[in-house]
């Protein structure tokens, strides 16, 4: 009488081997697999992109830095006080008030896309305008001075603060913060400066000291999840315009030129 095996157990394993075997043959003859999913074709070998908002704000969520420097104090450390900005040139006299802001960005998830990121401060008094640069120098709430800063900010302007009084004020930071997720260039956090005017008229915002939370310095960030693969997909290849990570767990790892598969990591 034949003896009858059990395959079911090994049957799977073979599809799969056989699967990948035949992707890849396509791809050493340059023929790529169908990227954009057709009518009726399972995609669930992709993660789906989530979109969500977060704000950043001591209190409520992630690390908040900030501090005042100024010119007439060099020496002195005020992470503090409320965040002035100042620039006064008259009559031989010149002083400087900027201040430093920096949000930590590590909570965000993994794989991101920037959508919009807004820069939020309340403006106690402000009647000039006020500019956002990137800063260059790592710093400290506690120990920064503005000799010890030395001006290392970048003089590009990434955005503008329009006068107010006793409102929140907003800043599109898009581009700096997307270039700081990416890893395009550090995060160093934000300086805040003003034009010369020969009238000291401070601005001045509400800093994360303030007790009123939502009166504090906040980042909101937009953002959406990219499509991650899972284990045996495709994540890259010449061409390829599908996810180019993998989900927890599986690393992508480079097959021909035109094949890059999600391989699940050993024990």
């Amino acid at each position: 009488m034949p003896i009858q095996r059990d395959t079911s157990n090994t049957l799977f394993p073979a599809r799969e081997l056989l699967c990948v075997f035949v992707t890849l043959l396509l791809a050493a003859c340059g023929t790529a697999p169908s990227a954009e999913p057709t009518p009726g074709e399972d995609v669930s070998n992709q993660s789906q992109g989530v979109s969500a908002c977060v704000t950043l704000r001591r209190g409520v969520s992630g690390t908040v830095a900030d501090a005042t420097i100024a010119s007439a104090t060099p020496s002195t450390p005020n992470g503090s006080g409320q965040l002035t900005v100042d620039y006064l040139s008259a009559l031989g006299i010149t002083s400087q008030q900027e201040s430093l802001l920096r949000f930590d960005l590590s909570t965000l998830p993994p794989n991101i896309t920037i959508n919009t990121a807004t820069l939020e401060l309340f403006a106690v008094a402000q009647t000039n305008s006020v500019f956002v640069h990137r800063a260059t120098a790592a710093w400290t709430e506690a120990g920064v001075t503005f000799t010890g800063f030395n001006q290392q900010y970048s003089p590009a302007v990434e955005a503008t603060i329009l006068p107010s009084l006793l409102s929140t004020r907003t800043a599109n930071v898009s581009n700096l913060v997307n270039n700081w997720v990416t890893g395009a260039v550090p995060n160093y956090g934000f300086l805040l400066d003003s034009a010369a005017t020969t009238v000291s008229v401070p601005a001045i915002f509400a800093s994360s000291e303030t007790l009123v939370v939502d009166q504090r310095p906040g980042l909101e960030v937009c953002y959406t999840t990219q499509t991650c693969a899972n284990a045996y997909g495709q994540c890259g290849g010449i061409n390829w315009p599908g996810p180019t990570c993998c989900v927890a767990g599986s690393t992508c790892s480079y097959q021909t030129d035109y094949y890059s598969m999600c391989v699940p990591n050993g024990p």
